[in-house]
């Protein structure tokens, strides 16, 4: 299934939803899982499992992170699905962790060269944008 499909279907679940009186959606298939909501809805399950696993996290306190770090945010909503470990040397614009959106990988580099100092989200977790995904310490 390409990216145009999924859009597609996820246009067609939120027509549906708008059109019934349903407060809430939750789809799950072998591809993925799809949750709509309106405001005033239930918890949304996906963030759940994300909180779990996001705990498990070698470093989850972004207030944590010494100032002179650099903290690099989800640029969409996703899944997350490689990161590399806690204290890799980077090179500027080298790619630290993949995020899986719509059935495409999305490539997340780093701002500057540095070593990873923390990671936020786990392989598999599911991140919203502008979550923190890691932070870098930056080298000379």
């Amino acid at each position: 299934m390409d990216a145009r499909s999924l859009v597609n279907d996820a246009r067609v679940l939120l027509a549906q939803l708008r059109r019934s009186r349903w407060s809430e959606l939750h789809v799950r298939t072998p591809q993925g899982e799809v949750f709509i909501a309106r405001p005033g809805a239930g918890p949304n399950p996906l963030r759940r499992v994300a909180a779990s696993v996001v705990h498990e996290a070698a470093h989850p306190d972004p207030s944590a992170v010494d100032a002179a770090d650099v903290v690099v945010c989800a640029p969409h909503v996703g899944t997350v699905l490689a990161v590399l470990p806690v204290r890799t040397r980077v090179e500027a614009n080298a790619v630290v962790l993949r995020l899986v959106v719509l059935g495409e990988v999305i490539e997340v580099r780093s701002p500057h060269a540095g070593v990873v100092d923390a990671i936020f989200a786990a392989d598999g977790a599911f991140v919203e944008y502008e979550s923190p995904l890691f932070s870098l310490v930056r080298t000379q």
